[in-house]
């Protein structure tokens, strides 16, 4: 009975010692083109296939929506997130994505981005407003509303921060919302 009783804590040692030391999966670097391959209404198993899985996810409710939103880490940069896909948590189709844009990538320049990417698309610049009397916000987007699509940069070099695509109506509200200085 004593040899088994000194047996079972250092058993229990080892399983917890390879439990631990199980390598974690590498993660997947998320390029614009692999982002951009991934259409909005797709399924959350096929973004799964395409990114992996993501860092984080998160239940999000909007009105009368519940949405899952999951959360990528950058893995080339000093950026802690990479890319966010909403998903509606009904239908379980992509219905919103914004990617989180690097230094040295082509898409940081503006006009490269436009030309490039969007070169038939009309764009409007929304300037943020001055919400507060003490801040000044050095961040526009430029917005086409009929294609859901939102470009997030500084106003004074022209990086872009972000690319955004959601339907119609979630740009427009998106829109509202920072005209209208709420969150």
């Amino acid at each position: 009975m004593k040899k088994n009783s000194k047996c079972f804590p250092l058993l229990f040692l080892i399983l917890l010692c390879a439990c631990a030391s199980q390598p974690k999966a590498p993660e997947k670097t998320i390029s614009a083109d692999l982002f951009d391959s991934i259409p909005l209404g797709d399924s959350d198993s096929n973004a799964r296939k395409a990114l992996g899985s993501p860092r984080e996810t998160r239940l999000l409710q909007t009105g009368s929506r519940t949405q899952e939103v999951w959360l990528y880490d950058n893995q080339d940069s000093d950026h802690f997130q990479r890319a966010a896909l909403a998903f509606d948590s009904n239908t379980h189709r992509l219905i919103a994505k914004t990617l989180i844009i690097n230094e040295g990538e082509a898409e940081r320049d503006l006009l490269f981005l436009k030309e490039n990417k969007f070169p038939s698309t009309q764009f409007e610049t929304i300037i943020f407003p001055q919400c507060r009397r003490d801040f000044f916000s050095q961040y526009a987007l430029d917005v086409n509303i009929d294609k859901g699509i939102a470009i997030e940069f500084r106003r004074d070099s022209k990086q872009v921060e972000s690319i955004s695509w959601s339907s119609p109506q979630d740009l427009a509200a998106r829109i509202e919302r920072i005209r209208g200085c709420k969150q």
